[in-house]
């Protein structure tokens, strides 16, 4: 298995003299098999590292830079190299109210705020390193257990979702408690500008402002909700108390839904989706009950199977969280799991080399202006279009016996050579084929790093 590098190639044109050089960055023995998979790699924190905890419950990031990390049994909080660990103090009031911690978010004024499973919601303000509760005796809560809590940026309140005991928002102008329904458990909010989402158990989704009329457990496949995100093409997205991934629009629309667990019906007995987030590519990164971590790409409405992760995630994940730096931070009930893209910067691509190939050095790649991906090997030649997942082979013949592909570049005007054991060809793209070049017409050829080093 290796890393296919690209080509660097410099171009440069003079009176009389076109000058082509091609440097080929070559890393290893380069051999390829038939599958196409794609590492992406992983990083693993657990109690070992210094978590308070090993079942991850939340995540988040403040305006400094530290993420914090709820948990069973304790919060964290991590600048990159160490955990610093929160806990309850019977003997201290300014401690945090509770350990088991059930929801992170941080408000405009670079507060943290936590909710708990058995004590309400506390606050922390790094300023003075004090924490501050909120309950049902003090804020008149209708219960302290809180499942869920997320921060409105567009009306600055702290959205509650209870165990029992509905939901509602703490206004963070005068720090009141407003009810907004009281009758059932909230697991999911979710505020946009022009709404707030709710999932709430044995009603579906439904919105705040604009009030969904139907209850939507009449209309919706998934009655009870998890997760709520809005992708950015504005489709929503639900994890429910079934084994589906479920989309939707704006004013909650139904579109379809999507079995991840390879079954062919609805079930709600078995897997469920807990938490959706995005990276950059449109992928929907997605934490299960039982089957651990999944990728759905929006682009082909299909889970991805083409990769794997480098520590399986196969434990329950409870939440994803998406840093500005594209990492995700995902929470499980296993540790903590890290994934950096800038430290998965090369695409590992496996090549469907032929059966009893002994080996297949490659050489170099081009990309024709049509987006056609052209790979030059020992035992042939290897392309695909901008709509195909996978390589097609082509062996290359001449004279009755096959070719071996040295090298491969490509000139301004899109025009590209192959060298091999034999001679120079210029490739036909319409049909990947190889004509033979009988002379060179203006052109001169230099080692790069002979030019390179020139005065």
């Amino acid at each position: 298995m290796s890393i296919l590098l690209p080509i660097i190639q410099i171009v440069l044109a003079s009176k009389n003299v076109r000058l082509l050089i091609a440097a080929f960055l070559l890393c290893g023995f380069f051999q390829y098999a038939v599958a196409q998979e794609k590492i992406l790699n992983l990083k693993h924190y657990s109690a070992e590292q210094g978590l308070s905890d090993n079942q991850i419950t939340s995540i988040t990031r403040d305006q400094n830079g530290f993420m914090w990390i709820g948990t069973k049994d304790g919060l964290n909080r991590y600048d990159g190299r160490e955990f610093h660990v929160f806990k309850h103090l019977s003997n201290d009031t300014n401690s945090i109210c509770a350990n088991s911690i059930t929801g992170l978010a941080t408000d405009a004024d670079t507060i943290l705020w936590i909710g708990t499973a058995t004590s309400g919601l506390a606050s922390y303000d790094f300023r003075n390193g004090r924490f501050k509760s909120f309950n049902k005796a003090k804020s008149g809560f209708p219960s302290n257990a809180i499942n869920t809590i997320a921060y409105d940026k567009f009306r600055n309140r702290m959205w509650i979702g209870f165990n029992n005991g509905g939901l509602g928002y703490l206004s963070l102008e005068d720090y009141k408690y407003n009810i907004v329904d009281s009758s059932r458990s909230c697991y999911a909010l979710l505020p946009t500008q022009n709404d707030i989402y709710a999932g709430t158990i044995a009603r579906s989704i439904y919105k705040i402002i604009r009030q969904t009329k139907v209850d939507s457990a009449t209309i919706y496949s998934a009655s009870t909700i998890n997760c709520v995100y809005v992708a950015n093409d504005s489709s929503v997205w639900v994890g429910a108390w079934n084994n589906a991934l479920h989309q939707l629009d704006l004013e909650l629309n139904y579109k379809k839904y999507y079995l991840f667990d390879k079954s062919e019906k609805l079930d709600n007995s078995g897997d469920e989706i807990y938490a959706i987030n995005e990276d950059p590519s449109g992928t929907l990164w997605i934490g299960t009950k039982l089957a651990g971590l999944i990728l759905f790409d929006r682009n082909r409405n299909s889970f991805r199977d083409n990769f794997r992760f480098s520590i399986p995630v196969t434990s329950r994940v409870n939440a994803i969280y998406k840093d500005e730096f594209n990492r995700m931070w995902i929470a499980t009930l296993s540790g903590l799991y890290l994934y950096d893209p800038s430290q998965n910067q090369f695409d590992i691509t496996y090549l469907p080399v032929p059966k009893n190939t002994i080996s297949c050095h490659i050489h170099g790649k081009c990309t024709t202006r049509g987006e056609i991906e052209i790979v030059a090997g020992d035992c042939g030649l290897f392309y695909k279009d901008k709509n195909s997942t996978n390589f097609t082979f082509k062996e290359m013949i001449y004279e009755n016996l096959p070719l071996q592909l040295t090298e491969i570049f490509q000139t301004s005007e899109n025009k590209i050579f192959v060298g091999t054991n034999k001679t120079l060809f210029e490739l036909d793209t319409l049909d990947m084929s190889l004509h033979k070049m009988n002379r060179l017409v203006n052109y001169e050829s230099f080692s790069f790093f002979q030019f390179m080093h020139q005065p």
